[in-house]
């Protein structure tokens, strides 16, 4: 399912005698504040709509993430994970196998968190938090913000079928 972003998904009000819905989403984004600061949008929307939700980031130790989503009073799990570049060199070949511990790490955080929905926003450490969901058979999504879309959500589009851009034209590429 494609579709653009349109503000945060409702949330059925609870009666007078009923607990606040429950929410707990992992969104993994890093790298750069391309990926991060929608990220942080998401999460203070999600946080507006259900005050009580347990919204937790995932990234890398080598990103701008690593400041930017506690400074914005995120929780911050980090995993093993490498950049989707064709400039690593040999170093490239590593890539399979950061993926599989990475995502193996995200899925313990998914588990660990009660995550009942797994966000990729693009950057690196977004590919792991989404094979780990569907390892877990949790629900997950993809948002694009680029109009080109990065090799990590070209390679997690494929294991979600909810994807969402921010321009029309980034369909094309995923």
């Amino acid at each position: 399912m494609f579709g653009s972003s349109s503000g945060p998904a409702h949330v059925p009000p609870a009666g007078p005698h009923s607990p606040p819905p429950r929410l707990s989403v992992v969104i993994g984004a890093g790298g750069t504040g391309g990926h991060i600061y929608p990220g942080l949008a998401l999460a203070d929307a999600l946080r507006r709509a259900v005050p009580a939700a347990e919204i937790s980031f995932v990234g890398t130790t080598r990103g701008l993430e690593t400041r930017l989503i506690p400074q914005a009073g995120y929780r911050l799990h980090t995993v093993d994970m490498i950049p989707f570049d064709p400039s690593l060199g040999a170093r490239r070949y590593l890539l399979p196998s950061a993926l599989v511990r990475s995502a193996g790490q995200c899925r313990t955080v998914l588990r660990e968190q009660r995550a009942q929905v797994a966000v990729g926003m693009g950057g690196y450490p977004s590919a792991p938090v989404i094979l780990g969901a569907r390892w877990s058979g949790l629900p997950s999504l993809i948002h694009e913000s680029n109009a080109v879309p990065g090799r990590a959500n070209r390679f997690a589009a494929r294991l979600t079928p909810h994807v969402t851009v921010a321009f029309d034209r980034s369909r094309s590429g995923l």
